[in-house]
């Protein structure tokens, strides 16, 4: 029987994990950033950027008119895929990454989340559970840690079957071509967690991912 007491513990425990994760994250984003000094043409990226996609669409048999993909002006190096089969490419991840491989690779993971439909399943996933801890602990903070642990560990499981996804792409159209993992290569740098912040982050580290993916590339006889 969970002692109700110790809630208190257990919620600052999980509290400091994630500042923590937050901290590593935000100082991670401001170095790649001070290396990101590029200016770009945003209708030119986003004709690009298009292309790309279309390709990867087509590959899957299905219409890329069913999608949207589009390019904004934003600080965050990143890229997400959103309700309504959509993904926002922000200009600080262009600018981070040099090889087209590597922007592709990104591109192929966030469609893995829309074709995977992990963010409607997450959704649900979520809002189920919460009722029935809720029912069963009778007290919200202790339902919100809870929360907070399973939600991580489905969130990692979702973004290493959205980088299988990517990757299974990117060896189809970029076997050939170098650089498919140099954003990975460029964050696992800068990551200085150990594998205990892995367990309390969103993500797998860099590090976990390249391992992965490498030998995934490697297996199918193509170019790192």
């Amino acid at each position: 029987m969970l002692n109700l007491k110790n809630t208190s513990i257990y919620i600052l425990v999980f509290s400091l994990f994630l500042a923590l994760n937050t901290k590593a994250t935000e100082t991670i984003t401001e170095k790649l950033s001070a290396t990101a000094s590029k200016t770009i043409d945003i209708a030119a990226e986003q004709k690009r950027i298009q292309n790309m996609f279309n390709a990867f669409i087509t590959t899957i048999g299905k219409s890329p008119k069913d999608y949207t993909i589009e390019v904004v002006e934003s600080k965050d190096i990143n890229a997400f895929a959103t309700l309504g089969r959509r993904i926002v490419v922000n200009t600080e991840l262009i600018k981070t990454v040099n090889s087209e491989s590597a922007l592709a690779m990104v591109l192929a993971h966030e469609l893995g989340h829309l074709e995977r439909k992990h963010l409607i399943k997450s959704l649900i996933s979520q809002n189920s559970s919460a009722l029935i801890k809720h029912y069963i602990f009778k007290d919200n903070r202790i339902v919100s840690a809870i929360s907070y642990a399973g939600g991580l560990h489905y969130s990692r499981e979702t973004e290493k079957d959205a980088d299988m996804f990517g990757i299974n792409l990117i060896n189809k159209l970029y076997c050939n071509v170098p650089g498919k993992l140099e954003f990975f290569e460029k964050m696992s740098k800068l990551e200085n967690a150990g594998k205990l912040q892995e367990y309390f982050s969103t993500h797998p580290l860099s590090s976990s991912r390249l391992d992965y993916l490498s030998a995934e590339i490697k297996a199918k006889g193509c170019l790192l």
